[in-house]
């Protein structure tokens, strides 16, 4: 399935209340780039370049649970790039926020690997046909708009 990519804060940060922000209010933060295995380490950076933050570069890589990096955010003057829909459950829990950008941020084909051996057991359909389920009834792929490029 796609995801939209988004821009989090701690819910306490002032970014978090704002609309319309402009990226330029980025550049002052440490940015934290989730891990090189994911796949968003060089995303954040081609996306800092894309909205105009050619200067700034993540200077945190977490390469643990994304959890680590929700605590990150929850405590100081920090923002990561993440995907927007797969965070939403974890927003109350973990107290932080997806910034309100002036402009749309680019999508992702997000995906779930197993082994070949794996694929067919119970456990792991179970898995895809509830993960589907959720998300078919929360969102729409209507209700990502294309990205701007």
């Amino acid at each position: 399935f796609q995801d939209r990519l988004a821009v989090f804060v701690g819910e306490n940060d002032p970014l978090a209340r704002t609309k319309q922000v402009e990226p330029k209010a980025l550049a002052p933060y440490q940015w934290i780039a989730v891990g090189e295995t994911s796949g968003l380490f060089d995303l954040t950076r081609e996306t800092l370049d894309r909205i105009g933050l050619p200067g700034v570069a993540p200077t945190i890589e977490n390469s643990g649970d994304v959890t680590m990096t929700f605590r990150m955010l929850e405590s100081a003057k920090t923002c990561s790039l993440l995907p927007l829909m797969q965070l939403l459950p974890y927003l109350a829990r973990y107290r932080v926020a997806p910034v309100d950008l002036n402009m749309k941020l680019q999508t992702r084909n997000v995906a779930f690997w197993t082994t070949q051996a794996s694929r067919d057991r119970p456990e792991v359909l179970d898995f895809l046909t509830r993960l589907q389920r959720f998300l078919s009834d929360r969102f729409s792929p209507q209700s990502l708009p294309e990205p701007e490029m």
